[in-house]
């Protein structure tokens, strides 16, 4: 009964996650693109799905996203280095 949009993004996010896991990468896309994208490590794991599935350009986008997210975060610390490979590859 609750109107929150955002209320199944929790779950999106681990069904994204299970599916990358599993090497399903266009339902990883699927479920990731309908998880909080404002989080750093749902944006990259997207951009990781994305590229499995030769969508490189959309890929190369979020991963400098995240590569040049200028806030001080457990994610942005974690991800960025990775992020920076993978734009300058």
């Amino acid at each position: 009964g609750e109107n929150n949009a955002s209320k199944m993004e929790p779950y999106h996010e681990l069904f994204g996650l299970v599916a990358l896991r599993q090497k399903n990468y266009k339902l990883a896309v699927s479920e990731f693109r309908q998880a909080d994208l404002t989080q750093l490590h749902n944006k990259f794991q997207l951009a990781q799905a994305l590229e499995a599935t030769n969508a490189k350009d959309e890929a190369q986008k979020l991963y400098k996203e995240v590569a040049l997210n200028n806030f001080n975060t457990i994610d942005f610390a974690l991800l960025r280095s990775e992020a920076l490979k993978k734009t300058a590859s």
